[in-house]
């Protein structure tokens, strides 16, 4: 009898991962929508000096890389625009060499940007600077292999301007960094496998320029919800649908156990429904199975949704502020 009652109150969840799309760290006025960006990190020539370390030792490398940076961080920056839909882009980055090294991380006067800019322009993302610097080390194992990395840094300066508004919205400076492994039975065998420097340089550096998308521009994240059942056949035909990307037949054959005398199921039903309508982008449809499902019993796993479906509706009110409340179905 002890071993039915075990296995009858046995629950097993499954997970199940999809994309959201995330307000970005600043508010960025919503009128603020054509988008122009400005490379204003480089010197009129290409020679300033980059070092690089192997092993503990500092080298100096007078392979000019500042343009590369440059290009690939606002390619970076770009990208990440281009994918959250915030901003109409103009196409190409408009070129503002400096006149000498003093000019670095200085703020562009609203007189210039408005000359300079396509017509219709509201805003203009400056890079400011980009520096660079890699490493590689490697060691001995006591397997007898060697096992290498490279390390890599990028440290950049934004600036965000409200030509509307003549003001300025953001101003950003940040680190980001890579790491690339590698081994083998020498050491020529574990650096194989690194990218070569100015590759990896070029990686950073779109990074740099993605990561900053994220400060000013609505970003997409990867969530992780569970979908619950007791063993019943209903329950799981459902997480098998859903398994399957056919959310809409699992909350079918959800729907059907939602009503059941068995409070157990009925709950653990309503919230798989509460995960099927978040998935589907019915964010108040999502919070009408919760509370339905809290109702009938407090499960843990519901529990938990409910604090995930309160925190997207408050990411959601953010995100239709920036689109200017003409989105739906974020």
């Amino acid at each position: 009898m002890l071993l039915g009652l075990v296995l009858a109150s046995c629950t097993t969840s499954r997970q199940f991962s999809f994309e959201v799309l995330w307000p970005p760290k600043i508010d960025v006025p919503s009128e603020v929508s054509q988008l122009a960006l400005i490379n204003n990190a480089l010197l009129p020539t290409d020679t300033a000096p980059n070092y690089y370390g192997f092993q503990g030792q500092l080298y100096l490398d007078n392979t000019p890389v500042d343009t590369l940076l440059t290009l690939s961080a606002l390619d970076g920056l770009a990208q990440s625009l281009t994918e959250s839909g915030r901003f109409a882009l103009h196409p190409d980055p408009l070129m503002v060499p400096l006149s000498d090294s003093s000019e670095r991380r200085k703020p562009m006067s609203f007189e210039v940007l408005s000359l300079i800019v396509p017509a219709q322009t509201d805003g203009v993302a400056v890079l400011e600077s980009i520096d660079a610097y890699d490493q590689v080390d490697y060691s001995w194992g006591s397997d007898d292999r060697v096992y290498s990395r490279l390390t890599v840094l990028a440290s950049s300066s934004w600036r965000l301007y409200d030509l509307r508004n003549r003001r300025i919205v953001d101003r950003w400076t940040n680190m980001d960094t890579l790491f690339f492994y590698g081994d083998g039975y020498s050491v020529n065998q574990a650096l194989a496998p690194l990218p070569d420097r100015y590759s990896a340089l070029q990686q950073v550096a779109f990074l740099a320029g993605s990561n900053y998308g994220k400060q000013i521009a609505p970003f997409w994240i990867t969530v992780t919800r569970e979908c619950v059942t007791d063993g019943s056949s209903e329950l799981s035909l459902g997480c098998q649908q859903a398994s399957k990307n056919n959310w809409e037949s699992a909350a079918e054959t959800w729907q059907k156990v939602s009503q059941s005398k068995k409070k157990g199921q009925a709950a653990m039903a309503c919230h798989n429904l509460a995960v099927a309508a978040e998935v589907l982008g019915k964010l108040d449809l999502a919070l009408m199975w919760n509370e339905k499902s809290m109702s009938i019993k407090t499960l843990p796993v519901a529990a938990k949704h409910r604090q995930q479906l309160e925190q997207r509706h408050e990411k959601l009110s953010k995100l239709l502020i920036q689109f200017g409340n003409k989105e739906e179905g974020l």
